[in-house]
């Protein structure tokens, strides 16, 4: 092999060459199969890993070098460090390594080599980068063409001798008569037959062509690879052997280039006589005559097709080692003899049971001894059985698999699949076993946990309640899983505490060890031996979460180990003490969930000691992950159950009958509920079916059709129907029946049957006739009622009237008055907002009483209108409906009431407010004048001059006509704001609100002086009239400790009438205003007296 100089950047240039590995078998085998020189060699130092026979030959290897391996034919020189040198030229060497470098791989590349004696070789040489056993290595094969080497440089040499041996024809050259040209001729003759001869011998083919490229000579060789005889060959055209089109244009074209002295090598494919196609390396060289002239050409062709194959076997076995070595599964090759010796095994071997591959090597018996002890004996005779079978079958390709355990380097067991099948070579004769183990544990595992949990599932479901549930499930854990003691904790009701709930042990004791209780005063105390004692012992406890060993599983939601039990503090594990006493160790926890929620906490005890298992951790908690589905459907079928229970239990309570018929006409009932006995006097066994007496039958022959019509459009509609029917009991009494019910259909909307209730209805119905009674007579109370009856929407409109409202407004019926008034508050109220205060007060009292308000009748007028009413609203949601009442005409009584009012308050005479009005117009001018010291008002009081006089001596009759006129000429003197009012005979008063001071009043008695001074015309009769006025302005009233009762309307009065009376003192027809020093002084000197 070569020799690469060991370089560090030349070994980075090789850094992503493919990898394999160690040399196994199947490599040994494919060594075998190639018939040329092939080797493996370590690119660092050149150092020959591994080389076949055919390479020892080639470069005279001693035999003795041979490895000693389980492959003959395999040279390995491990133990010789010493690189081997076969370069003739050392610069080839470096020449390699650029093109390696640059193209990563070598295809037929030429080099002159030699023999371990020194002898020079010509070789066409194919390498291949690969990772050998984590460093980098060439893969060579290496064809010896020194014949055709030498060959080709003779035929250069002398070209146109050959032509002129090879063509008699040819007189070119003029006879000479000396002898010195006679023996000239004779040597070249016998020159010429020598190269004829080596040319024959060769073991390339070597052909002659003309200028036209008809052949001219041709070796036997080359007949040998084309499978012609000369004479077929001798006179054809070379490109008429050509494969292919393009490779007739091809050697078309190398044979022009060959006419213009170029030299030329090139690959081409050609057809045998057979029909085959070869793959034909062939060099070209030019033929000239004497004068130079081209005159043919010469062609060696060597066949490359098997050195093409070769070239596909070793890029097939790459593929195959790359793909041996990723798949996930051991690939091996193993001897068909009784040692089932391991020829090889992939790599992925030491990641799955922990030894390399030069150990399995080492030791032929390592599968055997890695045998699960359980199943040595079996597996190996059923393997030596089967492979003997398979070994002399007529059908060698029928594969041998099998299931069984290997134990791992560490001990940990390994399930494996292992199929293999024989490998035979051509005559059919077996070579040996091929095979691959897949890893399965987990598989098994999985089958495992299914047979587990469908063991656990049907027994689970076969539980009458969650109790029992829990029951099986501790057995079936304990028994799979081997635990000697299980217990099942629940929630509370009220969920702040686990509870013991259920318990399961193994053996009636431990392991011959005595019993001891620790008391309270550390004393032991003998307990015996039955596991159910501690079962019972453990039956009082509760744990909070946290606390001990269920309430860290119930708080944490996930599994939770202990080692041993009996070494842990009261204060995480509260039972130690006690569980040493009965040589509980070991200890799992784990909870189960359904949807986030812990159903339960099974624990788990055994009498060893042991550290976490991983494998049955998860083998329980995905045991328990499945459990707490089955438990929560098992609690929800115990719920389903009562829930049932109490449905048909509320079913058979409910007055009525609930039922289920088919669909057809007949109606046969397939249910009925107990209440059927109450409603019918029939059992229901009675009924259904129709074995007694069909349902229609005690339907009533009036009701029957419109019952079945009923059903019948509510099944074809898909909708529910009601409807009202009558029965007739078994004894004899007719009853009112409701019924509702609707179809049942399938997922093609065909109807199954049909579902509903029945219900007595015959009080209802007595009802109903004794509401249409009363109905009726309300009717005739309501259409001939003298009060306006009406209810109306909360929008304003009428929902309905009676006629007598439709008279009250003026309408000729109810009809045309909720037509004509659809905005109530504004259509019929004089004042809208008094509609608006109406509906104010039905909604904060739900009643109003006496509400009067003015509105229009039909033509216009205004009447006076008193309503009764009260809100209507859902009795169940306390929404507003709308509002009813009755409407009473008061317009009468209004105007009375009103003319009372008049009277009460106004002088007869005059019209003017009388003394009572104007007191109380007074007071209000009173109190506004305290809560705002700004306001100010005047009071005037005024007495007729000379009245007495008139009225004496023209009569009563002129003296009141007098007064009439003398108020209208008062009322004409003030602001409308302003009051006058007549106290009684001739006294006038006049109130003055809002004034600045006090002369609008004194302008207001000298405007009364002045329309009083124009004389009266009353009855024929001229009459003059005066009057003195008393004016008191509101800041002169007397304030101080003098008096307290200066603030009383009657205080103002007085204060007028004084001024009055000095006014009159001073002289008729004056004015005199109130001062209140001059009061003051006339008060004190009063006190003095």
């Amino acid at each position: 092999m070569i020799v690469v100089e060991p370089a560090t950047t030349r070994l980075e240039l090789f850094s992503d060459t493919p990898k394999t590995s160690t040399i196994g078998g199947e490599i040994s085998a494919l060594f075998k199969l190639i018939p040329a020189p092939l080797v493996v060699s370590r690119l660092a130092d050149g150092v020959i890993l591994y080389a076949n026979e055919d390479y020892c030959t080639t470069f005279g290897l001693a035999v003795e070098l041979m490895s000693e391996g389980a492959d003959a034919y395999i040279w390995r020189s491990r133990n010789s460090q010493q690189p081997l040198d076969f370069y003739h030229n050392p610069t080839d060497r470096q020449r390699i390594l650029d093109i390696l470098a640059t193209q990563g791989n070598l295809r037929n590349y030429e080099l002159r080599m030699q023999h371990t004696d020194g002898t020079p070789l010509w070789c066409s040489v194919s390498l291949q980068l690969l990772d050998f056993d984590g460093e980098p290595a060439l893969l060579g094969l290496f064809h010896n063409v020194t014949d055709y080497k030498q060959t080709t440089e003779v035929l250069q040499q002398r070209p146109v001798n050959l032509v002129t041996a090879f063509d008699p024809t040819n007189n070119s050259e003029p006879q000479q008569q000396s002898e010195d040209r006679e023996r000239a001729e004779e040597e070249l003759r016998a020159s010429e037959l020598k190269y004829r001869t080596l040319i024959e011998r060769m073991n390339e083919g070597v052909v002659i062509v003309d200028n036209n490229n008809r052949i001219q000579f041709v070796n036997d060789r080359y007949c040998e690879i084309l499978g012609y005889t000369k004479d077929e060959l001798i006179g054809r055209y070379e490109q008429d052997l050509a494969a292919t089109e393009a490779d007739h244009n091809l050697l078309q074209t190398k044979s022009e280039q060959c006419k213009q002295g170029l030299y030329d090598k090139y690959e081409i494919q050609m057809r045998r006589k057979s029909g085959a196609v070869l793959s034909i390396l062939i060099s070209g060289t030019p033929i000239f005559d004497a004068e130079g002239k081209p005159v043919g050409s010469m062609g060696i062709l060597t066949n490359i097709t098997e050195l093409e194959a070769q070239e596909v076997l070793w890029a097939s076995e790459t593929k195959y080692r790359e793909l041996v070595e990723r798949i996930p599964a051991v690939t091996y090759i193993a001897a068909l003899d009784e040692t089932s010796a391991t020829l090889y095994i992939s790599p992925q071997i030491e990641a799955l049971l922990g030894y390399s591959q030069m150990e399995w090597w080492a030791n032929s018996d390592l599968w055997y001894q890695r045998l699960h002890p359980s199943d040595r004996k079996s597996e190996a005779a059923i393997r030596h059985h089967a492979l003997a079978q398979l070994a002399h079958s007529h059908t060698p390709s029928e594969s041998f698999v099998r299931e069984y355990r290997l134990l791992t380097h560490t001990g940990a067991v390994v399930w494996l699949r292992d199929e293999a099948v024989v490998i035979t070579d051509d005559a059919g004769q077996p070579l040996f076993l091929q095979g691959v183990m897949l890893d399965i544990t987990e598989r098994k595992r999985a089958e495992e946990e299914i047979q587990l949990l469908q063991t656990m599932t049907q027994a689970i479901s076969e539980a009458p309640d969650f109790q029992s549930a829990l029951s099986v499930a501790l057995n079936k854990v304990c028994e799979a899983t081997r635990w000697d003691f299980g217990e099942a904790w629940v929630k509370s009701a009220d969920g702040t505490v686990l509870e013991f709930s259920t318990a399961w042990c193994s053996r009636q004791g431990n392991r011959d060890q005595s019993f001891l209780e620790v008391t309270s005063e550390n004393q032991p105390h003998p307990l015996p031996n039955p596991l159910s004692d501690f079962q019972h012992y453990s039956e009082d406890f509760t744990f909070a979460p946290n606390a001990g060993l269920p309430g860290q599983v119930w708080s944490l939601q996930q599994p939770v180990w202990i080692q041993d039990v009996s070494l842990e503090p009261d204060t995480f594990f509260v039972r130690s003490r006690v569980a040493k006493g009965y040589g509980l160790k070991a200890g799992f926890g784990v909870p189960i969930l359904a949807d986030d929620q812990v159903l339960a906490v099974l624990t788990f005890f055994m009498f060893e000691s042991r550290q976490e298992d991983r494998r049955l951790v998860e083998l329980i908690t995905a045991v328990a992950a499945q459990l707490g589905a089955v438990l929560q459907r098992k609690q929800i079928e115990v719920a389903l159950r009562e829930s049932q229970r109490r449905l048909a239990s509320l079913i058979d309570a409910l007055p009525g009958i609930v039922f289920s018929c088919t669909s057809d006409p007949n109606g046969s009932m397939t249910y009925l509920s107990e209440g059927c006995l109450m409603l019918t006097g029939y059992k229901s066994e009675e009924l259904m079916g129709n074995r007694a007496v069909s349902f229609n039958s005690i339907t009533h022959e009036e009701d029957l059709p419109n019952v079945l019509a009923a059903i019948k459009t509510g099944v074809a509609q898909k909708q529910p129907y009601v409807v009202e029917y009558r029965i007739r009991t078994k004894s004899g009494h007719e009853k009112w029946v409701w019924e509702k019910g609707h179809g049942v259909f399938d997922s093609t909307g065909k109807a199954l049957s049909i579902e509903g209730f029945i219900t007595d209805i015959t009080e209802r119905k007595r009802s109903e006739e004794a509401l249409q009674q009363a109905e009726a007579k309300y009717r005739s109370i309501f259409e001939n009622a003298l009060e306006g009856i009406f209810q109306s929407t909360v929008n304003g409109y009428y929902l309905c009237t009676n006629p007598a409202l439709a008279r009250l407004y003026g309408y000729s019926s109810p009809a045309e008055l909720m037509a004509r008034l659809t905005d109530i508050g504004h259509q019929l109220y004089v004042e809208p907002c008094r509609r608006a205060e109406f509906t104010r007060l039905l909604q904060e009292n739900d009643a109003v009483s006496g509400f009067e308000a003015q509105v229009y009748r039909k033509d216009g007028s205004v009447i006076w209108i008193a309503e009764n009413a009260r809100a209507v609203r859902d009795l169940h949601t306390g929404e507003l409906l709308y509002y009813e009442g009755t409407v009473e005409d008061i317009t009468e009584r209004k105007l009375a009431k009103e003319q009372l009012h008049e009277r009460a308050f106004h002088d007869l005479l005059t019209g003017l407010p009388n003394r009572a009005l104007f007191m109380d117009r007074l007071s209000h001018a009173v109190e506004r004048a305290k809560r705002h010291p700004e306001y100010r008002f005047a009071v005037l009081f005024l007495d007729l001059d000379r009245f007495k006089i008139v009225n004496d001596s023209l009569g009563h009759l002129v003296g009141d006509q007098l007064l009439v006129a003398i108020a209208r000429r008062l009322e004409a003197c003030l602001r409308t704001e302003d009051t006058v009012a007549r106290l009684g005979g001739d006294e006038f008063t006049i109130l003055l609100e809002s004034i600045e001071d006090i002369n609008p009043a004194i302008c207001v008695a000298e405007r009364i002086h002045h329309e009083l001074s124009a004389p009266f015309h009353l009855d024929g009769h001229e009459v003059f009239a005066a009057a003195s006025v008393g004016i008191v302005l509101s800041q002169e009233v007397p304030q101080g400790a003098c008096t307290t009762d200066y603030e009383k309307p009657e205080d103002f009065l007085r204060y007028a009438d004084t001024a009055l009376y000095r006014a009159k003192a001073l002289g008729k027809g004056r004015y005199e205003v109130f001062e209140t020093t001059r009061h003051e002084e006339r008060y004190s000197g009063f006190l003095e007296r």
